[in-house]
């Protein structure tokens, strides 16, 4: 089961500040999601060691981009 943190959990999580975790989900460099346009960010827990580590991948690591394949082949 996946678990979903929140840009201030993450922020704790990695000693990042708050702000910075924030413009990361923005610009792209941290994978996330929002549940409406300008809603609240979710982040992927497993995705968090990817960001720090700079891997690239981070969708692959959520998830998402397999269930956005099988949706379009459907």
């Amino acid at each position: 089961m996946k678990t979903w943190l929140t840009p201030k959990q993450v922020s704790k999580a990695v000693g990042r500040h708050y702000i910075t975790v924030i413009r990361a989900l923005e610009c792209g460099e941290l994978h996330g999601h929002q549940t409406k346009r300008c809603g609240h960010w979710q982040v992927n827990e497993d995705v968090i060691d990817a960001w720090i580590q700079g891997r690239t991948g981070q969708e692959q690591i959520c998830g998402c981009a397999a269930l956005r394949l099988q949706r379009k082949s459907a």
